[in-house]
């Protein structure tokens, strides 16, 4: 993780980092990737593959993996109104931040893979 987050940064341009917020970003894509090997692959790990374009309005970024079908824009974490910060910690509130960080986010599950992809910019 300590390679992978760095090396997508050192594709997203100063202003964009700026505009955002470099730790959002790190945090956005960060939490995809953890929720990969946490849940997708659990006890199994396997590759994933990343793929940065820089495109017009920003850069598009690709993250595949070999886990089970999930559409991470479909899901929606249960709203409990009781939750404490604990439970809040277990689960669904990174995918939030994801939302609100990364734009055009898109899913597809094509040869056994998902695919998220979404533009920084």
């Amino acid at each position: 993780m300590e390679m992978i987050i760095p090396w997508i940064l050192s594709y997203i341009p100063e202003t964009i980092k700026t505009k955002i917020g470099q730790n959002k970003i790190e945090l956005a894509f960060e939490e995809l990737i953890v929720n990969i090997y946490v849940h997708a692959y659990k006890k199994d790990p396997k590759p994933i593959c990343l793929v940065l374009k820089t495109q017009s309005k920003g850069v598009l970024v690709e993250i595949r993996d070999f886990g089970p079908e999930f559409n991470l824009i479909e899901y929606e974490p249960s709203q409990n109104p009781k939750a404490t910060l604990d439970t809040i910690l277990i689960g669904g509130q990174g995918l939030k931040l994801v939302k609100a960080v990364l734009s055009d986010i898109k899913h597809s599950y094509n040869d056994h893979m998902n695919c998220v992809s979404c533009i920084i910019g």
